[in-house]
């Protein structure tokens, strides 16, 4: 018969097993808490910029407002905030929201953002502001100002402008007016517009330029002059989309030069303005070019 020694071992109660079990959840618990992500700071902003604040600059959407102003608000993360204040914590109102609970039972808030009027700065001592006004201030480069980027809508404005300008230059002598110029500095709709505004002028020197002609240089005109085709390809080119303000010259110039181009046959009276030009640019793209 073997007798085992039991003396070594140790007798656990209920009491002791539960002990041990809370502190090891305990500890879980502990390691939880510090791999868990940061909450983000909260945003602060002078208490100005309260009334007018625009809130979708933060990702949050107002969800209801008072005879105060905005009361509630809706965060990027999809939680309601509500708007809180305290005299005793000094002039500040702030958008907060409950997390959880704390070990006394109220409620933990994490506040979204802020508006308070900041403290001024504290005057620098004695000694730092003798060593400031001392220090030998460091030498710094003075940056360039980076090129503007051109908008890609840009480039066949700057086509249509060029073929504006090659036309011009052959009529007249004179420099382009500046009103039609084109500027790095302003906006597409601009320069759109200033193009628009230049194929107008190129086109009343034009026709200036075929009414009062002297008779004696025809014959010399004429021979410098474009064949109908390419004149009315290079007119195609330049000439803007239909509107409503120049609907009316476009559609006389596209008249004229179908009258020299009996070869084209355009129903005009079953297409729209832009649809005409269309067509006719569809046309003038099948005629053979010459060599």
């Amino acid at each position: 018969m073997t007798i085992t020694d039991t003396s070594s071992l140790v007798s656990l109660s209920d009491a002791d097993i539960m002990r041990m079990g809370v502190a090891a959840l305990l500890r879980i618990a502990s390691a939880l808490e510090a791999q868990r992500e940061p909450e983000p700071e909260t945003l602060e902003y002078p208490l100005s910029q309260l009334k007018g604040f625009d809130w979708a600059s933060i990702g949050a959407t107002i969800v209801a407002t008072d005879e105060d102003g905005v009361s509630t608000i809706r965060t990027a993360e999809g939680k309601f905030a509500k708007r809180r204040s305290n005299d005793k914590f000094g002039v500040e109102v702030w958008f907060s929201y409950a997390t959880g609970k704390k070990p006394d039972g109220t409620n933990l808030y994490r506040k979204v953002i802020e508006f308070k009027d900041s403290k001024p700065a504290e005057p620098l001592g004695r000694k730092t502001a003798q060593a400031l006004s001392q220090a030998t201030p460091a030498a710094v480069e003075p940056q360039k100002p980076a090129a503007p980027v051109e908008s890609p809508l840009m480039a066949p404005i700057r086509a249509r402008w060029s073929a504006l300008l090659a036309e011009y230059v052959s009529i007249t002598p004179d420099p382009v007016p500046a009103r039609f110029v084109l500027s790095s500095t302003a906006a597409v709709p601009e320069n759109q517009h200033r193009t628009d505004e230049f194929y107008q002028f190129v086109a009343g020197l034009r026709m200036a330029k075929a009414d009062h002609a002297p008779a004696r240089e025809t014959a010399r005109v004429e021979t410098n002059e474009p064949s109908p085709l390419e004149a009315a390809r290079r007119w195609h080119a330049s000439a803007p989309r239909v509107s409503a303000d120049n609907r009316g010259q476009l559609m006389e110039e596209l008249q004229a030069h179908l009258r020299k181009l009996p070869a084209c046959k355009i129903d005009l009276a079953k297409l729209s303005a832009q649809a005409r030009m269309d067509e006719f640019g569809g046309w003038l793209k099948a005629q053979a070019v010459p060599a």
